[in-house]
């Protein structure tokens, strides 16, 4: 008894706490949020597959924004930056999904 006295009363407590509006989020910062989700989930998948097969640069070509440029921006020596600055992570979802395409066809 006392701890469902003790639930209700934290519960009375954090509902309208938890309720409270909350400021929208802009077009872009949910971009930005989409685009780092997407390179935690399948960077530390895709990244050491390219690095082993030598296709470093060719992801980073696939990955960069805008999609036509006339070179690469990727940086071998990069020495902890980033080896890609314009690439968008973004683009390697279709990436991903027609090549599971190609291998099941």
């Amino acid at each position: 008894m006392k701890k469902l006295f003790a639930i209700l009363l934290v519960a009375m407590f954090a509902l309208p706490a938890l309720a409270q509006d909350r400021p929208e989020l802009t077009l872009k910062q949910k971009l930005v949020v989409a685009e780092a989700a997407t390179a935690l989930v399948t960077g530390p998948i895709v990244l050491p597959i390219a690095v082993v097969t030598g296709q470093r640069e060719a992801l980073c070509t696939a990955i960069q924004m805008p999609p036509i440029r006339l070179r690469s921006c990727f940086d071998n020596n990069s020495e902890g930056r980033d080896q890609c600055p314009c690439g968008n992570w973004l683009r390697v979802i279709p990436l991903i999904r027609d090549h599971l395409q190609e291998k099941s066809q």
